[in-house]
């Protein structure tokens, strides 16, 4: 029982997460088993979750994307070359974020040059104040996508608390009313993504 509650109380967090970020459930899930898998404790894990996704979404690639690079390296226990390409590859600036963390403008990156904790140092320092990185997640949530995606994913989370209750059909026309005039609301959106949108949450209910 004491296991299924940590899952249980795991995907609660996880789904309070994705709630508030540009990403979908299933992406921040993948990152999460990832993360976990390497060694990453609970505690230490929506903070991992938060600086991977705002590397994410400040080079446009998926949270579970440049989460697997990075459990990669936790995994072996060093840095390759082939990491950090990885990385540059996806728009992340990770050659210049470990020149700032050594303080050698003209470091080489051949094997063995770079450590795991200067690997996370660097990536971390991206996402500090000040950081190219900072806040990221948070500033694509704001875009019309991202606030689309951000809305969907807090309707799924009232569904399913919705489920457990009664008078489940009241709460769900509420639902959807407020998800309409939310969606609305979002400048350039078409009426056919609402409807699109609210079709999905219609599917959803097929199953209570």
């Amino acid at each position: 029982a004491g296991g299924a509650n940590k899952a249980a109380a795991i995907v609660k967090e996880l789904n309070e997460f994705t709630a508030k970020t540009p990403f979908q459930l299933q992406e921040v899930s993948s990152a999460a088993r990832q993360l976990l898998a390497v060694g990453t404790t609970r505690s230490a894990l929506q903070d991992r979750l938060k600086m991977l996704g705002d590397i994410a979404a400040s080079s446009g690639n998926s949270i579970s994307d440049i989460s697997a690079i990075f459990a990669k390296v936790q995994a072996k226990g060093k840095v390759e070359l082939e990491n950090l390409n990885q990385l540059a590859e996806r728009s992340v600036p990770i050659f210049d974020a470990l020149r700032k963390v050594t303080g050698d403008a003209n470091m080489e990156f051949g094997a063995g040059a770079v450590s795991v904790d200067q690997f996370n140092d660097a990536l971390a320092g991206m996402t500090k104040e000040g950081g190219l990185a900072a806040g990221a997640m948070e500033n694509l949530s704001q875009t019309v996508e991202g606030r689309l995606t951000t809305l969907m994913d807090n309707l799924g989370i009232e569904l399913s608390k919705a489920a457990e209750k009664t008078g489940i059909t009241k709460k769900f026309g509420r639902l959807l009313e407020s998800a309409t005039e939310s969606l609305q609301g979002l400048s350039g959106v078409a009426e056919s993504d609402v409807a699109a949108a609210l079709g999905m949450a219609e599917e959803a209910m097929e199953g209570f």
